[in-house]
């Protein structure tokens, strides 16, 4: 139900991306893959010239903001609903990829959709990046709840994948 215009519209665009890119990688590479060697790209080799239509792990490959910082404000595209999903898809990027000091993955991908999940359910229709960020937090920590260690654990690599694109609860 979220609202096809600015930073909802664009939030929209993302977890339609987020949700699409697990599942592609789900089938072409198994749901306990290493995300890190996932595919990112969506059209490869359809966007311009001879790029993808989106890099997830690098939006600016396609001119696409990677950060809260380059945020477009426009009447074009609903308000940048395209270009600035791309900032939104970075930190999901940087949450699939998350890794300990040890280098192991902090959330499965199984896990990640179903936080992603959970909290797209429970959005108001004028959704932002931040309002985002505090869903994941409250449902990894009920979800997370028997686990306490781990919990702190995921909990921090969600705040991380947020705050490297500039997504803070302070924003919503």
């Amino acid at each position: 139900d979220l609202i096809y215009k600015g930073e909802s519209g664009a939030l929209n665009e993302s977890l339609s991306d987020i949700f699409g890119m697990i599942i592609a990688n789900w089938y072409q590479v198994g749901p306990d893959s290493d995300a890190s060697r996932w595919t990112w790209e969506f059209g490869p080799g359809l966007g311009e010239p001879g790029k993808p239509i989106r890099d997830l792990s690098d939006p600016t490959r396609t001119g696409d903001p990677a950060h809260m910082s380059s945020y477009v404000r426009t009447r074009e595209d609903e308000g940048g609903v395209h270009t600035n999903s791309n900032i939104h898809n970075k930190a999901a990027y940087h949450l699939c990829t998350a890794a300990d000091a040890k280098g192991e993955r902090v959330l499965s991908s199984r896990e990640v959709a179903i936080l992603y999940y959970l909290c797209l359910v429970r959005l108001p229709q004028r959704g932002s990046f931040a309002r985002t960020l505090r869903g994941l937090l409250d449902v990894a920590t009920t979800y997370f709840a028997g686990d306490p260690p781990g919990r702190e654990r995921k909990l921090a690599a969600i705040r991380g994948a947020y705050a490297k694109v500039g997504i803070t609860l302070e924003d919503g």
